[in-house]
């Protein structure tokens, strides 16, 4: 939806396709449609630039219709349909959603079997390393592309049993604060 109730038409690109989106008058940001009328913040501005990662749903929308959604800001966006295998790589898709808050690190959080499958809520940040049979790895990123976007390649997960969860480190007067998404 271009903000100017045009809709733009399905088009069918590849994945890593740049895609560059015009929100038309009176647009402040875009939000992506999850599943029916449940929305998420896709990006804060305009117009936007990104890199096909999935089939999406995107509308372009004004300040009071973004923040009549009270999207919890900053967020991860993870992949929805999941992680791609690329050869022996996994590879994790993210998007940020800063807003104005001063974002410190970002990333992916990843829980490995080992004698036991960690559970959700021992995949943080103060568990990355050995835990009690099973571990945690903590892979930040250090480019965002695109609107927001980021990718991580992670070798050896093949084969293994893993949950993971996006995480975004920022800081709130002064002091640092972690918003973790759900466990996949």
């Amino acid at each position: 939806d271009t903000g100017n109730n045009d809709v733009s038409p399905a088009s069918a690109v590849s994945y890593n396709d740049k895609i560059e989106l015009n929100g038309g008058e009176g647009a402040y940001a875009w939000v992506e449609e999850t599943s029916a009328n449940v929305f998420r913040p896709f990006y804060i501005g305009k117009n936007v630039t990104f890199f096909a990662t999935e089939t999406t749903n995107l509308k372009a929308v004004d300040k009071a219709t973004f923040d009549s959604y009270d999207f919890a800001l900053p967020a991860l966006n993870l992949r929805k349909s999941g992680v791609l295998t690329s050869g022996t790589k996994i590879m994790f898709n993210g998007q940020l959603v800063a807003g104005d808050a001063e974002v410190v690190e970002y990333g992916i959080l990843i829980g490995v079997a080992g004698e036991v499958t960690p559970t959700a809520d021992q995949v943080v940040i103060e568990n990355s390393g050995t835990q009690n049979g099973y571990k945690v790895a903590r892979c930040k990123s250090t480019m965002l592309v695109g609107a927001n976007q980021f990718s991580i390649g992670v070798n050896g997960l093949a084969g293994k049993t893993y949950i993971y969860k996006g995480y975004v480190i920022y800081k709130e007067d002064n002091t640092l604060k972690t918003v973790y998404t759900d466990a996949m």
